[in-house]
């Protein structure tokens, strides 16, 4: 009779009552409702923290593994992919595979064209993309991932800080998610580049209107970089 969360609550509390030095979890929140799922995560972070406990957490849930964990182990057909803390495993994704399994991503490679200084100029197709520091040189070929919240929309005229990198593009496909707007743009040779775009008024995105994106050259990250 009870309810899912509650029943949960009652696992947690019966494997915790011998006191155990290590806490096990395998998908514990997978049959819960979404807003649930926000609940229970959070709860189990405060139980974790307060009792002082080692944790080891297995979920498929991206949003999850980032929003509890001090660590976060990718595996992929039983291997590790990458270890790290959370921020470093969604910012600097070392292989392809992470960086599209912890988020919708703009995954893509070019061959880079020149170095300005400390940046590198790479050409994707017909597009160049800007990246911040790496080692690559001239001629080299480089995958790179860019992700959809990086990129921001600039209205006609306005102004973009001085070292951002510029990109014109096609809306394609719009989605709205509440307070997060999702779009597919087109570039010009197109290939398709994903946006993210929080808090913004969605009856000026349409699909067919051609649109300037920028974006910080920092946020362009080098798969595989040591």
């Amino acid at each position: 009779q009870m309810s899912g969360g509650e029943q949960q609550r009652v696992a947690i509390a019966r494997a915790l009552a011998i006191e155990p030095r290590l806490l096990l979890l395998d998908e514990p929140l997978s049959n819960l409702d979404a807003r649930l799922r926000v609940e229970m995560r959070g709860e189990i972070r405060q139980l974790q923290q307060s009792l002082g406990i080692t944790a080891i957490y297995v979920t498929h849930d991206q949003e999850e593994a980032l929003s509890i964990s001090d660590r976060i182990a990718v595996m992929s057909a039983g291997s590790l992919e990458q270890v790290g803390r959370p921020d470093a495993i969604y910012r600097n994704s070392a292989t392809p595979f992470v960086a599209e399994f912890m988020g919708i991503t703009n995954l893509m490679s070019g061959k880079v064209v020149r170095r300005e200084g400390a940046r590198i100029v790479l050409e994707s197709g017909a597009t160049q993309f800007t990246m911040a520091g790496g080692s690559a040189q001239e001629g080299d070929t480089v995958s790179f991932f860019l992700r959809p919240e990086a990129l921001r929309v600039i209205a006609h005229g306005n102004a973009v800080p001085p070292d951002w990198a510029r990109l014109s593009a096609t809306i394609t496909r719009v989605e709205l998610l509440g307070a997060l707007i999702r779009l597919e743009t087109r570039l010009a040779d197109g290939a398709m580049l994903r946006v993210a775009l929080l808090d913004e008024p969605g009856s000026a995105l349409a699909v067919g209107r051609a649109i300037e994106l920028a974006y910080d050259p920092a946020r362009v990250t080098q798969l595989g970089a040591a």
